[in-house]
Order: structure tokens, then sequence, then C-alpha cells
């Protein structure tokens, strides 16, 4: 499997896992989404939404458009716009993947390295603080 088929595989899967996960939270009799929790994030709906947030910084980098956002921000508390929204970006990384070529890969893939995850953290989630690897 080349690069290309790649990224759209694990773009495809990532839509089905987190089909799963709204279904399974469809299910959650009401307020077991924001019932407090022992977690990084302190309930299911804050937790989902850090990682909808993470989805759309990364997107937002890989196709020119960064987007300023706290790891911990609530974009929706709701749990019907939550899923709509989840739905839209999971859409808008399967067709990044679908417009990719092997010299896009090549341009864009310094920028999911280890080494650049890391420095991301390492910067506060402020791509223009991120430090240069000495060559």
């Amino acid at each position: 499997m080349n690069g290309v088929a790649y990224f759209q595989r694990m773009a495809n899967y990532n839509a089905w896992a987190n089909q799963h996960i709204l279904d399974a939270c469809a299910g959650l009799e009401a307020g077991e989404l924001t019932a407090p929790r022992a977690a990084f994030f302190p309930s299911i709906i804050k937790t989902l939404n850090h990682l909808l947030v993470a989805d759309r910084l990364w997107l937002g980098r890989l196709v020119g458009v960064p987007e300023r956002l706290a790891l911990d921000a609530v974009l929706y508390a709701g749990f019907s716009e939550f899923r709509t929204a989840r739905k839209a970006q999971d859409a808008k990384i399967i067709a990044f993947t679908e417009q990719l070529d092997a010299d896009t890969l090549a341009s864009v893939g310094h920028q999911i390295s280890c080494e650049n995850i890391i420095k991301l953290f390492q910067s506060g989630n402020r791509p223009e603080l991120m430090r240069k690897s000495p060559q």
C-alpha cells in the first residue's frame, strides 16, 4: 500500500471509529455525556470536543489554514450539534485524503512527523513558536 492509500484508509477508519463512538454516546441516558469523570477531560462531551479540536487543528495546518483553538475548547456542548460537526469534520478529512497524490504527500509529510507533534505540544499549540530542529 502506498502512502496516499494509507492516509485514505486511515481517514475512512477514523470516520468509522467516530461513528461507533457517536452511536454508543447516543445510547447513553440523559446527563451521562456531561457527568463528571475521572479523566484528563472531565466529561465525555469535553473529551469528544478535544478530539474534534485536535482534528480541526491538524487538518487546518495540512491545508494551509491553521486554526487557533485551545485544546480544551468546548465547541459544542450539545450532543446533536457535536454529532453534526463531527461527521462534517470526518468528511473534510476524507476529502483531504482523496485529493492527495505523492507530490502533495511529500510536501505535507514533514508536518505529521512524531518530532513535529512533540514540538507542537511544546509550543502550546502555537505553530509560530515551534522550534526548528538543528540540522
